[in-house]
């Protein structure tokens, strides 16, 4: 679990690559020798590097531990390399920097990443809360290390490697200690959430299909909670109570309908819910399960979750400066601690 206090600079890494951005510009109309192109790259891929160490040292999982250290001795031997091998080059002719073998195709590369980190601070602005928070940072992390990467292929002259995608790997302590972050809905708030689905016609929109609303409406409805303030970030319908030994006729579970909020995009969580419905039914005696393409697209309809009386996690200065040790006082009470609204 995130227990750290330690103040997180949010917006850093998107001001660091923002001036990149801006420099890399303002150096498309200039001429230099290629060398001091070349240093400059240098220390753009440094700065890239420390601010995934920055976020790394914060995020506090077991995971990110270990790109922390994993970082710092790469920072470590490529300063070192650094100063040894820029103080002896030569300078040649001036040229300009769309001259420079493969930086068109670096610069592309960049501003995806840049693009990246601009949308998950935006959506970490928009929802506020701790895990919103770590998923922010992870992102950071993986997209600072795919900069540097970039940047040190250009240097080389070479072919960039593949993106890292490592964010998800981040956030398994998260879910460590025992925490309870599936549970199954009461009976009366499971009437109150599908009667609420029909009635806002979101079934209609996405289904169109009565017989399997029909399906859905005596399946069991479970809630996916927050790891660190209980909010309720998502729910999923299945045919059967899964934690039960197995009582479907075929002995399949039928995951009908699995619904994330969207603010949490990027944090794998419906990857983890299907395994948790893997394992769940594994341990129940279940032979298979299968999963049908179903939720995710409804999350255009105007306030989706408020009409489906969920309350979200509440938005407070103190989160947008650090990751809190302890539950916030002044946290808003949700569903899943009411059981119905």
């Amino acid at each position: 679990m995130l227990s750290t206090i330690q103040p997180i600079p949010t917006t850093s890494a998107v001001e660091v690559f923002s001036d990149i951005m801006h420099q890399l510009k303002l150096m498309l109309i200039v001429q230099k020798p290629t060398e001091e192109f070349q240093h400059m790259f240098a220390n753009f891929a440094l700065a890239a590097l420390i601010e995934g160490h920055r976020f790394a040292s914060v995020l506090r999982t077991t995971n990110s531990i270990q790109v922390q250290y994993m970082l710092e001795g790469i920072i470590r031997s490529y300063r070192l390399n650094i100063s040894k091998y820029f103080t002896k080059l030569p300078l040649g002719a001036p040229t300009n920097l769309r001259d420079v073998p493969q930086f068109q195709g670096f610069y592309l590369c960049f501003k995806e990443h840049y693009l990246r980190l601009m949308q998950s601070l935006l959506m970490y602005k928009r929802n506020p809360n701790k895990l919103s928070l770590a998923r922010h940072c992870a992102i950071t992390i993986e997209n600072s290390v795919g900069i540097f990467m970039q940047l040190s292929a250009l240097l080389r002259n070479g072919t960039p490697p593949p993106a890292t995608h490592f964010d998800h790997t981040l956030f398994n302590a998260e879910f460590e200690e025992g925490y309870t972050w599936v549970v199954k809905a009461a009976p009366a708030h499971k009437k109150i959430l599908i009667h609420r689905m029909k009635l806002n016609g979101f079934f209609t929109i996405q289904l169109g299909n009565s017989a399997l609303m029909d399906r859905m409406s005596d399946g069991v409805v479970y809630l996916i909670l927050n790891p660190w303030d209980s909010s309720v970030l998502g729910f999923f319908i299945l045919n059967t109570d899964v934690q039960e030994p197995s009582r479907t006729a075929d002995g399949r579970v039928r995951a009908y309908y699995i619904e994330i909020d969207s603010s949490f995009e990027g944090c794998g969580m419906s990857k983890r819910v299907v395994e948790w419905i893997w394992n769940a039914a594994l341990d129940g005696g279940y032979p298979a399960l299968s999963v049908l393409p179903l939720g995710n697209d409804l999350q255009s309809c105007p306030s989706f979750w408020g009409k489906l009386g969920f309350t979200q996690s509440c938005a407070t200065t103190e989160w947008y400066k650090r990751i809190p040790s302890t539950d916030n006082p002044n946290q808003a009470v949700t569903l899943a601690s009411q059981g119905t609204t």
